[in-house]
């Protein structure tokens, strides 16, 4: 059984391996992400509107295999949410999981009162499309820019 719990509320009881796991899920999503540590993980629990669920295997020991990450941005129009950072583990593919995450960071942003969440995704993660469009979110014709700094 799975169960999702936010990091905030589990980061002094953190392990390890849950920190592997961590690190593991953030490779999947770029191979190049830094290793980040438990001051790392204390750090981001604590930015004021930083909301990271992480899903827990109970079958096999509570193991971290899935996260996602919903940034609350205060904007000019109402509050905005930022989805990132979801990942499960591909041996969890297939299992809804990466659905609960997603309905998990929803109903925190609808309590926290944002207006809308976005996110961004590459085209050929063909899986993460199909979530995204059965949850209700709309592929927006914009184009999107990044500045390494």
């Amino acid at each position: 059984m799975v169960q999702y719990v936010w990091l905030n509320q589990c980061i002094a009881q953190l392990a390890a391996a849950d920190i592997g796991a961590i690190n593991g899920l953030l490779k999947l999503l770029s191979p190049n992400s830094p290793q980040l540590t438990a001051d790392d993980l204390a750090r981001i629990s604590e930015i004021r509107g930083m909301h990271l669920v992480l899903a827990r295997d109970s079958a096999s020991g509570d193991r971290v295999v899935g996260m996602a990450r919903l940034i609350a941005v205060p904007m000019l129009v109402g509050h905005e949410g930022i989805i990132e950072d979801v990942a499960v583990e591909p041996a969890y593919g297939g299992r809804g999981i990466g659905k609960d995450l997603m309905q998990q960071l929803i109903a925190r942003g609808r309590e926290v009162g944002l207006v809308r969440v976005v996110l961004t995704t590459w085209p050929d993660r063909e899986p993460a499309n199909r979530l995204y469009h059965s949850l209700g979110f709309e592929q927006l014709g914009v184009n999107y820019y990044r500045l390494r700094l």
